[in-house]
């Protein structure tokens, strides 16, 4: 359970918020995405990515950010948002993970820019076993490290855990 290293804030929430989280998107979580809300409500993410699912030659990874808190899950307000899709978690770049109300089993992500979805786990326990530390090794160091950064901004940044 590898994800388990990489969160860096969480918190807990109750059966009742889960059920009325259920009531309010009218769907049934699963077992195990209920078990992980109870305990890792909201977890936020440092480095943590995982690997597409998709049978593509070409394999990619998409980053985790962080996963939606119990109780606004089925508040988000995006353009062109398909309304049989349930966020749960942020990926990098304004992209989600998400179930389909039709299948509140299988994990897929949602590219905000293209609309397509792609399987990344046939299960949310198959999810979050696929979670893995971000590899940046490959990385070029950069030449210049002095960067001066809106204080306010980082700040808020730091606030978030991206910083």
């Amino acid at each position: 359970m590898l994800y388990k290293q990489l969160i860096i804030s969480t918190k807990k929430t109750t059966e009742a918020l889960v059920s009325l989280a259920e009531e309010k998107n009218a769907v049934k979580f699963s077992g195990s995405f209920t078990s992980f809300c109870l305990e890792n409500d909201g977890a936020k993410f440092t480095d943590a990515e995982i690997e597409s699912g998709s049978s593509q030659a070409k394999q990619c990874c998409y980053g985790i950010r962080e996963f939606i808190p119990i109780k606004k899950i089925g508040d988000l307000d995006v353009e062109s948002w398909d309304p049989e899709l349930i966020a749960f978690a942020e990926a990098s770049g304004g992209n989600y993970f998400v179930f389909k109300r039709t299948d509140m089993t299988s994990v897929f992500f949602w590219d905000h820019e293209t609309n397509l979805l792609e399987l990344v786990s046939k299960s949310f326990g198959e999810f979050l076993d696929g979670i893995t530390k971000a590899d940046y090794s490959d990385l070029p160091e950069p030449e210049n490290l002095k960067v001066w950064v809106n204080p306010v901004f980082l700040k808020k940044q730091k606030d978030l855990g991206n910083a």
